[in-house]
């Protein structure tokens, strides 16, 4: 209908025009005033059809045409959205109205074109040719605007289709997401099955088809859910009453980089001859740690662990409460943030960086074998002594000791410092 109220304009144009020659030629006295009066009639009456029959029509769709075209593409994206949307189609019959007219104003100003030129210029040799070149101005006229209307007309159903094309994709697109989003939840089903298989075997495949699933979520719907699962599977049964080879695999697993993100607790594990690389925001609580290393670790406490012949490089912002602490090292180039607090057993413990030891904190420990610490530069520190400690260190200065400072053994940081903790 919006094509149809177009016309409008062209309608009302020629209309005009029609009434303004009849009024002419009336006024020059061609013709009797009942045929100018017939003239003027018509084109009003014609008028007030097209008008009024064109806005009932456009104000009823105009209402519900929007909400048909979501609704529709909602329901459906193969169904034909052309049906709804109001389509570029001109009625036939306002053509023809429309031709009649333009047919009219030509028969009007052929015959009486004399006049017409006589009116507007005088009676004048050029009046004829200045009445064509103005007709044939507005004839350039009226092709340029309707060259306008043409091209703003294919604009709108470039647009109308863009629009339709947008719609039926975003709901080709949910309807793809929830396929993917049911397969995936059979796909973890499957899964969780086939973790607690009595087959090792399929239980090894259960954990790897989880792990890829949480690889392949983008909406990260699986992996917090995944993770606990890891660790619960883990935390249920000691580790002699797991096979050893899938433990080692979902525990491999759970410390890969895809659960970076993620923040959650290890409790009752066991980690054994494992490296483990570039952990953070971790907490382990009465789990046992034998010949680990742990590289580029941060922001991890111990609580209640068993730490054993392990090897912690360049790890920062650790700390360890109520734990047993034997023949294991801290090595950094600087050593930040470590406190060491309220421990069961400390033995045969060094910590060392080669340039920095800041905010080293020993507070409250059973210190029972030899503790060790070296840095050319250790400051902010604090030092509780209960048992006998080496401090090897350029600036003694940084370090508060307290309780028995007989037990504190202060040496200079000389080149080359070894400990006598071997591992």
């Amino acid at each position: 209908m919006k094509n149809d109220t177009a016309l409008l304009p062209f309608t009302f144009i020629l209309l005009g025009f029609v009434a303004y020659c009849g009024l002419i030629i009336f006024c020059s006295g061609q013709v009797m005033p009942e045929e100018a009066f017939i003239i003027l009639l018509g084109g009003v009456m014609s008028c007030s059809y097209l008008f009024d029959k064109a806005r009932a029509k456009f104000d009823i769709n105009r209402k519900n045409s929007k909400d048909k075209i979501i609704e529709s593409a909602r329901e459906s994206s193969t169904k034909t959205v052309e049906g709804i949307i109001p389509t570029n189609r001109i009625t036939s019959k306002y053509l023809y109205i429309l031709i009649s007219l333009f047919g009219l104003s030509i028969v009007f100003i052929i015959l009486y074109f004399n006049d017409i030129a006589c009116h507007f210029y005088g009676v004048t040799k050029d009046a004829n040719g200045q009445l064509l070149t103005v007709l044939l101005t507005c004839i350039g006229g009226c092709g340029a605007i309707y060259g306008l209307y043409l091209n703003s007309k294919r604009i709108k159903e470039q647009t109308r289709q863009n629009d339709i094309a947008r719609i039926q994709a975003g709901t080709a697109k949910k309807q793809a997401d929830i396929a993917v989003n049911n397969n995936n939840d059979k796909r973890f089903g499957d899964a969780i099955g086939y973790l607690n298989s009595d087959n090792v075997g399929i239980a090894i495949g259960g954990a790897y088809a989880l792990f890829q699933l949480v690889k392949e979520d983008d909406e990260e719907r699986y992996r917090a859910i995944v993770a606990k699962i890891y660790l619960n599977f883990l935390s249920r049964y000691p580790r002699e009453q797991i096979n050893d080879e899938l433990y080692n695999i979902i525990l491999t697993l759970l410390l890969n980089d895809t659960f970076n993100n993620e923040t959650f607790s290890f409790q009752k594990v066991h980690f054994r001859e494992q490296v483990i690389k570039n952990l953070g925001n971790r907490f382990f609580t009465s789990c046992t740690f034998n010949n680990v290393i742990f590289e580029n670790s941060n922001n991890c406490n111990f609580i209640s662990c068993t730490i054993k012949e392990c090897i912690l490089k360049n790890c920062s912002y650790l700390v360890l409460t109520e734990c047993h602490i034997s023949d294991s090292r801290f090595c950094n180039n600087e050593l930040k943030c470590i406190q060491l607090l309220t421990n069961k057993s400390i033995s045969s413990l060094y910590l060392s960086a080669t340039d920095l030891i800041d905010e080293l904190k020993l507070c409250n420990n059973n210190i029972q074998g030899k503790l060790e610490i070296a840095s050319p530069l250790i400051r902010k520190s604090v030092i509780d002594a209960n048992s006998l400690i080496t401090v090897a260190t350029n600036t003694p200065n940084g370090i508060v000791f307290s309780g028995d400072k007989n037990l504190v053994k202060v040496m200079n940081y000389p080149k080359g410092y070894e400990s006598e903790i071997q591992l």
